[in-house]
């Protein structure tokens, strides 16, 4: 059976070959995928070569801003920025619309700022060549061009009949073909992931994360595969069900514009509009109503009197000034943790809103597996919104550091009443440089989950596919009398 299992997969590289404009497209297909990766790899090079050295001079200019008060340095703050993983090159993901940098300041959690697609003219912002663009659309269209005609074209030449006289099964056959159609699928999927993964080698052993490069490359091969197994099982079992390869062909072409251009869209729609999420304006509103129970600077507040009063009674004193410690330091620190309980809560339903239409769209991929793929693969890339927001976590965790390091010097050092406080050098060099590093895809969180359903829905596309192209050689066993 293994025989002729091969020999059909070795006649239809055969037939393929012959036919030049197929043969050029499986190339051309190929081509691209490695040629973009290189030019991404390029530019992700290039654009971590300025966010590293904006990074290094943000924290320059944080440790020599020379004498200051602790809560001013605060003010002045520091920038993070987001790097590009090496894996961004096959995949951006969200990273055009997501933003670059985070100002991290006194008193606010600010937003990822500065989005690249705003830069971006209509055409740019309309797509750009990357390895996932071709192979999640014209990847699938080249498997449907070699794949339309697997068993109608073999009714219509009259050469199944004789393969029917000779003993070979359809589901030998189905075999065959499906064969031939995994060496287009491994030739077009695994030059391009390879590219990257051996060009961002060198800096991910730097940083002691290519075990985790390796683990993201391998799990994105696999994805990339299911995915594209599916569409040449998709072929394989529309060519065997309908009566010619011109009505097999509409089909499949059918399938392929609603599942790549018409149904993203509309579902991405659908997600938008079911987990809705506040303006703007409305967000930064609620913020600021949150924050008004707060002590901030005004010594009048309510808060702040109460805080005054209470910590008065416990150290038995009547005037702030007998107190061990700066009173306005202790206030500030205990704003900010109000502020942190506030920001979590309000960034936490944003952000939990956000998840819900990402989960709700991986979910779709059940049915337009162009979805589940497009999760799978930015997940896989670290550029999807779970990644994108353990950036601005962390971005927020070294401001909260910065918050407390600073009021803690002034709880300790100042005292009430005294305005001509500074600290120096010494102080600020405390304060670590921002450095986020990207979680394993095998740790726990929320961007494993994503890309585990994600994983989910391709095994579920390529089983109902394969199951789809069983059935279908097996409903008419004898297909030369198919007309």
């Amino acid at each position: 059976m293994m025989r002729s299992i091969i020999a059909i997969a070795m006649k239809e590289w055969l037939i393929w070959r012959r036919d030049r404009v197929v043969t050029s497209l499986a190339i051309l297909a190929s081509l691209l995928a490695v040629i973009s990766a290189l030019v991404s790899v390029q530019a992700t090079e290039a654009i971590n070569g300025e966010r590293r050295a904006g990074q290094s001079q943000s924290y320059q200019q944080w440790v020599e801003q020379g004498p200051k008060n602790p809560h001013s340095a605060s003010h002045f703050g520091q920038y993070a920025f987001k790097e590009l993983g090496a894996l961004s090159s096959i995949d951006p993901g969200v990273n055009a619309f997501s933003g670059v940098t985070v100002w991290m300041e006194a008193h606010k959690q600010n937003d990822v700022r500065y989005r690249p697609a705003r830069d971006a003219s209509s055409l740019q912002r309309l797509g750009t060549l990357t390895p996932a663009f071709v192979l999640q659309v014209l990847a699938p269209l080249l498997l449907i061009l070699l794949g339309f005609g697997m068993f109608s074209g073999e009714r219509e030449r009259g050469t199944q009949s004789l393969c029917s006289i000779s003993g070979v099964t359809p589901q030998t056959m189905l075999a065959g073909k499906l064969l031939a159609s995994a060496a287009v699928v491994l030739l077009m999927v695994l030059p391009a992931i390879a590219v990257v993964s051996i060009a961002g080698d060198s800096q991910a052993a730097h940083e002691h994360s290519a075990p985790d490069l390796w683990a993201r490359a391998g799990f994105m091969a696999l994805a990339y595969l299911a995915y594209l197994g599916g569409f040449a099982c998709l072929g394989a079992g529309v060519s065997a069900l309908v009566s010619s390869s011109r009505i097999a062909l509409v089909i499949l072409l059918g399938f392929w514009i609603i599942n790549s251009f018409m149904m993203p869209r509309w579902l991405s729609d659908v997600a938008t509009q079911r987990y809705a999420t506040p303006s703007a304006i409305e967000f930064q509103e609620r913020i600021a109503q949150a924050r008004k129970a707060s002590t901030a600077h005004d010594a009048t507040h309510p808060a702040y009197q109460g805080l005054l009063r209470t910590t008065l009674a416990r150290f038995g004193v009547q005037d702030p000034k007998e107190l061990p410690f700066d009173f306005d330091g202790l206030v500030l620190k205990q704003d900010d943790e109000f502020g942190y309980r506030v920001f979590d809560q309000i960034y936490g339903q944003l952000w939990a809103q956000f998840m819900h239409q990402e989960r709700f769209k991986t979910w779709a991929g059940l049915v337009v597996p162009a979805l589940a793929i497009q999760q799978t693969s930015m997940g896989l890339a670290g550029t999807d919104l779970a990644h994108h927001l353990q950036f601005a976590r962390a971005a927020e965790q070294h401001r909260r550091t910065i918050q407390t390091l600073t009021a803690n010097d002034l709880i300790r050092n100042r005292r009430f009443g005294d305005r001509d406080y500074v600290a120096g050098s010494e102080l600020w060099k405390t304060i670590p440089p921002f450095d986020h590093q990207v979680v394993s895809i095998l740790a726990p969180g929320e961007h494993r989950t994503m890309v585990g359903l994600g994983f989910r829905m391709l095994l579920s596309w390529l089983a109902a596919t394969s199951l789809f192209a069983w059935w279908a050689v097996a409903r008419n066993r004898q297909f030369g009398d198919a007309s």
